[in-house]
Formats: structure tokens, sequence, C-alpha cells
């Protein structure tokens, strides 16, 4: 996996970025989420996958629903490649 970081096909988001985001509006992580998806797509990559577990969201107060969220996961990716696991 390290070659793969290096080349930039790998990535990881801290879990604090993460957390901020999840916590926040629904608006703040799909807009940080699109701009990753179009970052990607515009370097050459063919497709983007990305991983991440939202239920720490739900456990603090003012935290977004999951279907607030989910609601908003199909315009990010829409009709570019790319599949995302929650």
């Amino acid at each position: 996996y390290r070659s793969a970081m290096r080349s930039g096909q790998f990535g990881i988001v801290p879990s604090t970025v993460t957390r901020a985001l999840i916590t926040g509006s629904p608006g703040k992580l799909i807009a940080a989420l699109d701009a990753v998806v179009t970052e990607t797509l515009e370097q050459g990559y063919g497709s983007v996958r990305v991983m991440g577990d939202g239920s720490y969201g739900l456990e603090h107060d003012g935290g977004a629903t999951m279907i607030d969220y989910e609601s908003r996961l199909d315009t990010v990716l829409g009709p570019r490649p790319g599949r995302m696991l929650c």
C-alpha cells in the first residue's frame, strides 16, 4: 500500500478531519467528498472508491442523520465512475 500512497492511487483522510465533517452539516461533508472525487478523476484515474463509517456522527448531538447524508451521496458520484462503501 505504501507505493500506492506515494503514487497517489491510495489516500487516507485523518480521522480528526472525517469526524469533524460527519458531525457537521451534510453540505460540508458532501462538498469535501465531491472535491476528492473531482480531483482524483482530473488526475487521470479511471474511477474512485471511498470507504467510511458515518456512525460516529450519529452518536453525537448535532450530527445529521444517515438519511441526510445518503440522500446527498448520489449527487457526488452521479454519472461519474466510482463506488462508495459506508
